[in-house]
């Protein structure tokens, strides 16, 4: 049964489904939980990174190449490339543990939603967040997805 509106592209003679009065809300309840299909969701060049949700991505075929690693950088400023290209690295700076360890659970949130989860160097008050596909033998877009989102959260 699809309950997409006919709007969408889609032929549907349902009307969307209405919020229920606890959620407040008056746009549909496909729009609220509506994401972008993955191919769709994983190319930056259509949706900002940050905005962007990560799919899962096996085999060399997916491994950017560096002339794309290069057009993608400028989008994650402060993060750099290590391992020969194979990896993306920052540190994240705070004034103590407390904001350290929550800038951490808040990432590893995050990661968990995204699939994709970081290698991680916790220290008082310092972060260091390192993305690379191993699926892939060295940088996805997923990996360029998450810095986006990390750097979006230490803001």
């Amino acid at each position: 049964m699809d309950r997409r509106p006919a709007s969408s592209g889609y032929s549907s003679d349902l009307p969307p489904v209405r919020p229920r009065a606890s959620t407040g809300g008056t746009h549909p309840m496909w729009f609220r939980s509506f994401r972008l299909p993955p191919v769709i969701a994983a190319m930056s060049d259509l949706v900002p990174l940050v905005q962007a949700h990560c799919i899962a991505r096996k085999g060399p075929d997916h491994r950017l190449t560096p002339a794309r690693v290069r057009e993608l950088l400028p989008d994650v400023p402060g993060w750099e490339l290590v391992e020969d290209g194979h990896a993306l690295a920052k540190t994240f700076h705070f004034k103590d543990y407390y904001r350290t360890m929550a800038f951490v659970n808040a990432l590893a949130f995050m990661a968990h939603r995204e699939d994709h989860h970081p290698d991680l160097g916790v220290h008082y008050n310092r972060c260091v967040v390192r993305y690379s596909t191993h699926d892939v033998g060295g940088l996805s877009e997923n990996d360029f997805i998450c810095a986006a989102k990390a750097e979006a959260l230490s803001a």
